[in-house]
């Protein structure tokens, strides 16, 4: 199936643990990984032949650009751009982690990525250094920055920071926040 890989057991004498250490060059990690020498693809080819060698099978896998692929590297390519056609990679400049968003996200969903927190309470947002509006559609490679307030939004800023986001997870916070403080503001004239 084109397997190829230099194995070596390395044994401990202390606790009598084996390690299996696998030498490969790129190509052959290729072939191993994604080729036709995949663990997944072999396995099903000796125990799902019927399944394995379907054409529903391989379009279920790879797309026909992946498919028409003659190279291992030209289907990791492949992929890579069709995964990124959907998600934004920004990096956050106050925890220095890169968030992976979807293609719409704005400088808000950034901050709401970032932490609830941060989002909630989120006061201005700078993208590469430059301040822009919370709405403000993000480009892959920007470098986030948030400034918070510190206090808890009123109920109208949440509102507002509503119209300006566009992942789940960030209106269902706001949404979340907005039903606490309606609870709050009602349960308390109860009492």
């Amino acid at each position: 199936n084109g397997y190829q890989s230099i194995h070596q057991y390395v044994r401990r004498r202390s606790d009598r643990t084996v390690v299996d250490v696998q030498i490969r060059t790129k190509e052959m990690h290729l072939q191993a990984e994604v080729g036709t020498a995949a663990h997944w693809s072999y396995k099903d080819q000796i125990f799902r032949p019927d399944v394995a060698t379907s054409e529903l099978y391989r379009s279920i896998w790879r797309s026909n650009a992946q498919l028409s692929a003659t190279q291992a590297m030209e289907v990791i390519r492949i992929s890579q751009k069709l995964l990124n056609q959907h998600r934004t990679f920004v990096f956050a400049e106050n925890t220095s982690h890169v968030l992976n968003l979807k293609r719409s996200a704005t400088a808000l969903d950034a901050a709401f990525a970032i932490s609830e927190d941060v989002g909630l309470t989120a006061e201005s947002i700078y993208l590469d250094g430059q301040w822009v509006a919370k709405n403000t559609p993000l480009q892959d490679g920007q470098i986030v920055s948030v400034k918070t307030s510190g206090s808890v939004p009123v109920p109208e800023q949440v509102e507002t920071a509503s119209q300006c986001v566009h992942s789940r997870c960030a209106k269902s916070v706001i949404r979340r926040n907005l039903r606490d403080q309606w609870s709050k503001t009602n349960s308390s004239g109860f009492r």
